[in-house]
């Protein structure tokens, strides 16, 4: 969720307003917009969003515990067998900055939140949902098995390929994908 916070830059004071299906990314260039899903099993639309593109408060706080998570997160691997205790240490710490991250998302879609927005809650799960299935198809396209995933992971079968491959990938990847709505 903090991922998708950060870079949708999803804050009360940089929210503007949300938008029908008829709308697209290029008629609001000077603004984010979120992609618009129509869920099969509630029978419920949720629309587009437009937020403005000055980084936010609130995304601003994601974006360095992100930073900080990812830092710590791939340097870790470093100490499993050399340095178990560290490795347990950088753990916890990446560990505990995801949890501070998704627990943001807690507090926009919380109706007792004072930053309770139900735009702003809806657009976090709404943006999630389009990146996770367009991810599926991509990895399917690359030759990978999908078996499964859930709020914020893909399970994969790596089909004799390395996991870095699939990071490589996704990077490029995401980097296109997030130009389709002005990020």
């Amino acid at each position: 969720y903090t991922w998708m916070i950060a870079n949708y830059n999803i804050s009360p004071e940089t929210y503007v307003e949300y938008v029908g299906r008829d709308h697209k990314a290029e008629d609001y260039p000077d603004y984010i917009f979120t992609p618009d899903n129509f869920n099969e099993e509630t029978h419920t639309y949720h629309p587009h969003r437009i937020y403005k593109k000055a980084r936010g408060v609130i995304p601003t706080i994601c974006l360095e515990l992100v930073s900080k998570r990812d830092e710590i997160k791939y340097s870790m691997g470093q100490f499993e067998i050399s340095d178990p205790d560290k490795y347990i240490q950088m753990y916890l710490e990446q560990y505990a900055l995801k949890t501070d991250g998704n627990s943001i998302y807690g507090i926009l879609s919380f109706f007792l939140s004072r930053y309770y927005s139900w735009h702003l809650g809806d657009s976090v799960t709404t943006c999630c949902q389009d990146v996770i299935k367009k991810s599926y198809i991509k990895l399917e396209e690359w030759g990978y098995t999908v078996i499964g995933g859930d709020t914020d992971s893909t399970f994969v079968l790596l089909n004799g390929k390395g996991p870095k491959e699939i990071d490589k990938l996704f990077a490029e990847y995401y980097k296109e994908l997030m130009k389709e709505y002005n990020v």
